[in-house]
């Protein structure tokens, strides 16, 4: 499936009750095949490679046009899945992995924007180094897989969902890495824009509750001011309570919609 095919195929979900395709992009999965385009059901497979497995992407009516043309054997991801349909698609076998909640951050007006501020960015020689601190926060928290150093680079340099793209460090006093941020603009034609996403926050386990995150956080708003931001987002999973505990003392506030519910079906 090319780029035009997956667009054409994306517009057409519009028509369904239900879909996945919504912020869907092409470059997100490798080798999508399409599996079924029909008045009932529309589903795509393919490898997502920030996740590192097969992803199907769907639209439908009802949960029992899409069940029989999911794979019996797993692994797989479904994303965006209605809540109402969790119950029957863990009787078929598939398992809740992460719930992400949206959480923002209404405005800056009190974020201290120094004309000199001096951020310490991820080189690209660094990619590998900052790989293994998401690597080694893998699992933590519910749905944190770690970020290879292809996606890092990718989002330095290959970036079409934000703009000023850039990766925030935090250095211990002898240079080694010990967290890294991943942040962005995005909504610069909204009302409310533009916005500062938050969109990775990794902390190497050795150096956890000493603040890190927090500069971090910190660093990233700064960032966002700079470069002209109004208000900050994030996504957080429902049970990593710690983080959340950590965003809302740094104003952010839960979205009033309902969470982003994603479920695997593991291997047999």
């Amino acid at each position: 499936m090319d780029k035009a095919e997956f667009t054409r195929i994306k517009q057409q979900a519009e028509k369904f009750t239900h879909s996945s395709f919504f912020y869907a992009e092409f470059e997100e999965l490798n080798d999508c095949a399409l599996i079924a385009d029909n008045d009932e059901l529309i589903l795509v497979q393919g490898e997502n490679h920030e996740n590192r497995s097969q992803q199907y992407l769907w639209a439908a009516d009802s949960v029992d046009m899409l069940i029989p043309a999911l794979a019996e054997e797993g692994p797989y991801l479904l994303t965006f899945v209605p809540r109402a349909w969790v119950s029957t698609l863990n009787a078929a076998g598939l398992k809740v992995r992460s719930i992400w909640h949206d959480y923002f951050r209404p405005n800056l007006d009190d974020i201290e924007e120094h004309p000199n501020i001096a951020f310490d960015f991820l080189s690209a020689d660094e990619t590998d180094a900052a790989s293994e601190i998401t690597l080694e926060c893998r699992r933590q928290s519910r749905g944190f897989t770690g970020q290879t150093p292809d996606w890092l680079r990718q989002w330095l340099t290959n970036n079409d969902a934000v703009t000023h793209p850039a990766i925030l460090t935090y250095r211990l006093p002898d240079g080694e890495l010990a967290g890294i941020l991943c942040t962005g603009l995005y909504g610069q034609d909204q009302k409310n824009g533009p916005i500062i996403w938050i969109r990775e926050v990794a902390v190497r386990p050795a150096h956890q509750g000493k603040g890190i995150g927090r500069h971090l956080l910190t660093q990233a708003l700064q960032y966002g001011k700079h470069h002209g931001a109004r208000k900050a987002f994030l996504a957080v999973d429902e049970e990593n309570t710690s983080a959340i505990h950590l965003y809302e003392s740094m104003g952010f506030v839960a979205s009033e919609e309902e969470g982003e519910i994603n479920m695997v079906k593991a291997a047999i």
